[in-house]
């Protein structure tokens, strides 16, 4: 009767698992780069270099010349990617498997960008935050 009961636990246990993480998604890098994708004006605007922010603290961001793309990190450990389309910048923060946050920001100045936040990637239906980082 034990063995029946412990049985069902487990079992009762595994389906609930189951069930809890396949109402999780998981947003992939994959999916951040397609949502970059999209923002294909040409640069207005460099980011390069070390900015500061109340939301995320110390970020780092690296633009070559010219180019579109941005890599980056935070101080606290979360990778950048992201582009600058026109004087738009769109960044996601990834763990390298997925991505935790996005943040779209209008170059303001060449020491100031502003615009929202949001947890995974910002989309028609997000609840976003304001954002201010500055050099």
């Amino acid at each position: 009767m034990r063995n029946k009961v412990f049985k069902s636990f487990v079992l009762a246990f595994l389906l609930f698992t189951i069930v809890s993480c396949a109402g999780t998604p998981i947003i992939t890098m994959v999916n951040g780069k397609s949502w970059l994708s999209g923002k294909s004006a040409p640069p207005e605007a460099n980011v390069d270099g070390i900015w500061l922010s109340k939301e995320f603290g110390g970020i780092t961001l690296k633009q070559a010349q010219d180019s579109r793309d941005v890599s980056g990190s935070t101080m606290d450990g979360w990778n950048i990617n992201g582009v600058v389309s026109g004087k738009r910048v769109f960044l996601f923060f990834s763990d390298e498997v997925r991505i935790v946050y996005s943040v779209v920001l209008t170059a303001v100045s060449e020491k100031e960008l502003t615009g929202v936040w949001a947890r995974e990637l910002i989309n028609e239906q997000s609840k976003t935050e304001p954002v201010m980082l500055q050099r």
